[in-house]
């Protein structure tokens, strides 16, 4: 078991940040649902998005930060509400989310199974088509964003 400076064990700590600390709970929520393929919910990105924008680093920076400093902190809160709208507007059935799901589960015990094509496969021919559906999915994205 390793310990801390404390003399505590790792899992001590995290049991103690994970009651006494909610954002550290939310944060390893959201970091062991992406180890399993997850996605956030959409409520879940309006909540950190919303209180992101509500940091009081940007609704009230330091009175000291230059006037182009101010500016890229009102233009970064902008991108940041945008891209919340964003999410909540053209994703509002959480379908991309449900896609990732879906992809990362094919093979997967209890998932939707492939059959594998009974004809072999050489290294440059499945790295043709790795390229090909990469370039497929960015396109994929793109549709998603753009189109409403």
């Amino acid at each position: 078991m390793s310990r801390t400076n404390f003399g505590f064990t790792e899992s001590t700590v995290v049991c103690c940040l994970l009651v006494c600390n909610p954002d550290f709970q939310m944060r390893a929520n959201l970091a062991i649902g992406f180890q399993n393929g997850r996605l956030p919910s959409n409520k879940q990105i309006d909540v950190a998005l919303s209180s992101l924008t509500n940091h009081s680093k940007l609704r009230s920076p330091n009175q000291d930060l230059s006037p182009e400093g101010k500016v890229i902190l009102e233009d970064f809160r902008t991108v940041v509400e945008e891209a919340k709208r964003l999410i909540l507007v053209k994703n509002h059935d959480q379908v991309f989310q449900e896609f990732v799901w879906n992809t990362t589960q094919l093979g997967a015990k209890g998932g939707p199974q492939m059959s594998a094509p009974g004809v072999p496969v050489s290294k440059e021919a499945a790295n043709r088509d790795a390229e090909q559906a990469r370039a497929g999915f960015r396109t994929l994205g793109q549709l998603i964003i753009t189109n409403g």
